[in-house]
């Protein structure tokens, strides 16, 4: 037990000499560490671009309309604004039919909240193929695919053929308006093995068209 206390005493020491050793060579050489790593974060992270990047990117979000609505007084337990921000965040349903009138301007229907530009450089280069089941609430699907939408990927819906002729209709209005959107049918019960199915004949979807 004391040789192998010894031993270990014996190592950490011999890495405790050549680690000042180390840093008085750089110190001697004029790259001290505390030179170093400002040079190496300056060098990876230019703030500057970085910053103007961010900016470019919030520019590119879809803008959320707050009426007016101030933070501070909400922070502040204002109980005025905070009905205020109650309003606004307050979910308006939409008759899926709606959507049939919704999408038929494609160009004014875009700017309901679509990203119309790839985030970055990366994104637009790598391309992903999103795969989606629904059944029913095209207002939740509206949201879902404003989320994730974007012009250089692929999206495959499958809308269920037990779906209602309302949110069918709707359903390929909204993706008439898009190049990217493919609509697919297959009948599927939840948690069998048609939900796979499903999944694989909207893989096959996208290889057809991308």
């Amino acid at each position: 037990m004391v040789r192998r206390i010894s031993i270990i005493a014996f190592v950490v020491g011999v890495l405790f000499m050549l680690t000042l050793f180390y840093m008085s060579t750089l110190e001697n050489s004029g790259l001290a560490m505390k030179k170093i790593v400002p040079f190496i974060y300056l060098d990876i992270i230019d703030t500057d671009r970085a910053g103007s990047r961010i900016e470019e990117l919030l520019r590119m979000l879809p803008q959320i309309n707050t009426h007016g609505v101030d933070c501070t007084r909400i922070f502040a337990r204002d109980d005025e604004e905070i009905k205020k921000a109650q309003n606004v965040t307050t979910v308006r349903t939409i008759p899926d039919r709606n959507f049939l009138t919704l999408a038929r301007n494609c160009t004014s229907y875009r700017r309901r909240g679509y990203m119309t530009k790839p985030v970055s450089d990366e994104e637009e280069r790598y391309p992903i193929a999103y795969i989606l089941q629904i059944y029913k609430d095209l207002v939740q699907i509206e949201r879902l695919l404003m989320a994730i939408y974007r012009p250089q990927n692929w999206y495959c819906i499958n809308v269920d053929l037990s779906t209602g002729e309302d949110v069918h209709l709707g359903m390929i209005a909204i993706a008439s308006c898009f190049d990217n959107i493919v609509i697919n049918s297959v009948d599927v019960a939840w948690a069998k093995m048609s939900q796979v199915e499903a999944d694989l004949v909207s893989i096959r979807v996208i290889n057809l068209y991308s």
